[in-house]
């Protein structure tokens, strides 16, 4: 017990330290929203001395490391339940044995038996018994250490997912970047071009190893202050919903000297459904050319030629929409996996500046999810410029005979988009 407790010891201590250097690696998404209590940080590891001691596995212990003093072993937070975790490497090779002990000095001879009379030859005497064995030699040096293991492969778990299938068939991260897949619980690392399964990563239970001398019992550590829970967050106000209205313009209305339309953009603030006044936040005019000049009258009285149609007018952005990635999930304007209306014809941009954008490029389609649902990318009316965390915006023109529901996703990761509603300005009843 005293050996299996020092093997324990000693592989928490190398864990510690794996963990340690670990810490620094970079490219998991905890850096997209560090503030979310959902995001995988990087693992420390907790020690408490039986399982009835780990605290509830929920949201604030979500990705932590317990080691259990009374099993020898790990258990891990994963998906709102405790999993084991074996942690054991590859048994080393058993060291050199020790050299002999010197031989010990030689026994004293036996007492010579008295002379008989002389007489006749007699048989030969009895051997004298044997002197006793010598004191037992000084316990030899200890034989040299055994050769080190070859290094393992290196890879860094970077966070975990449900199913194999949700990490994609397209990863933009760092080669050796690894995930934990809840369903199967094995390690898959990029190599670059295809994710690797490592299966179970645990080294086969090496033989038993002669029990060494007793060492010291060190001090006990102390127990850590346990940190105080912090409140919980007020729940968010219900969202508003968006109302467009279109009013037709006279010659000579303002805005408009040759007429045309104006529409009005805002939030139903009051909720009764109708745009009033104060609620307009937008107001956009779409406007008529302006009539070309009469030609001069022909001889005779014969027509003029008409005059050249004015410049179409340009449809402005109506609206800007800013794009963030929580938890694997994209955000539109802070609401989780929004449902979006637009409207044919008119323009809007989903900007995806935010840092948490860095490896989920936002894409159209007609299918649910995209290419992860089997279906394609929607390219019509659609460009996208710069690069998604930093500068990346698409942009959407909705053609007017844009189907009725697209869908937005992630090109690289599936589960993370939403529905977008196609409408038509004007009606007939």
């Amino acid at each position: 017990m005293k050996r299996i407790g020092k093997d324990a010891m000693a592989t928490l201590l190398a864990l510690m330290m794996t963990l340690t250097a670990l810490s620094g690696c970079s490219g998991t998404d905890d850096e997209l929203d560090k503030n979310d209590p959902n995001e995988l940080e990087d693992w420390n590891v907790f020690l408490v001395q039986s399982e009835a001691e780990l605290p509830e596995c929920d949201s604030s212990t979500n990705g932590r490391l317990y080691y259990l003093s009374s099993d020898s072993g790990f258990k891990a937070c994963s998906g709102g339940s405790w999993s084991n975790i074996d942690l054991t490497g590859p048994a080393g090779s058993d060291g050199l044995d020790g050299e002999d002990g010197a031989q010990g000095p030689a026994g004293a001879d036996g007492q010579d038996g008295s002379d008989g009379e002389q007489g006749p030859q007699g048989p030969a005497g009895a051997d004298g018994q044997d002197g006793s064995d010598g004191e037992q030699g000084p316990q030899g040096p200890a034989g040299s250490d055994g050769l080190d293991g070859e290094d393992g492969t290196s890879f860094t778990i970077v966070g975990t997912v449900e199913e194999t299938s949700d990490l994609g068939e397209i990863y933009i991260g760092n080669v050796g970047d690894a995930f934990y897949v809840n369903s199967t619980s094995h390690i898959h690392v990029w190599d670059g071009n295809y994710w690797i399964d490592l299966g179970n990563i645990s080294g086969p239970l090496g033989p038993q190893g002669e029990t060494g001398p007793e060492g010291p019992i060190g001090p006990s550590g102390l127990d850590g202050v346990n940190g105080t829970e912090g409140p919980s967050g007020a729940d968010g106000d219900d969202g508003l919903n968006a109302l467009v209205t279109t009013s037709a313009l006279s010659v000579g209305s303002s805005g408009c000297p040759m007429g045309g339309n104006v529409v009005r953009i805002g939030m139903d603030d009051d909720g009764d459904g109708i745009l009033s006044t104060m609620e307009v936040d937008q107001t956009m005019y779409v406007c008529n050319g302006v009539n070309g000049i009469d030609g001069s009258d022909g001889a005779d009285g014969a027509d003029g030629a008409d005059g050249a149609d004015g410049a179409d007018g340009v449809m402005p952005t109506v609206m800007e929409m800013d794009v963030t990635v929580t938890s694997m999930d994209f955000y539109i304007d802070n609401i989780q996996q929004a449902d979006i209306t637009l409207y044919r014809g008119f323009t809007y941009t989903f900007i995806q500046s935010d840092t948490s954008n860095s490896y989920h490029p936002i894409r159209l389609s007609t299918t649910s999810d995209g290419t992860h649902g089997g279906g394609s990318s929607y390219t019509d009316g659609v460009t996208y410029t710069g690069t998604q965390g930093s500068s990346g915006i698409l942009t959407f023109t909705v053609p007017l005979d844009a189907p009725a529901t697209l869908y937005y996703y992630c090109q690289n990761h599936a589960n993370m988009g939403g529905t977008i509603t196609i409408q038509s300005l004007g009606s007939v009843s």
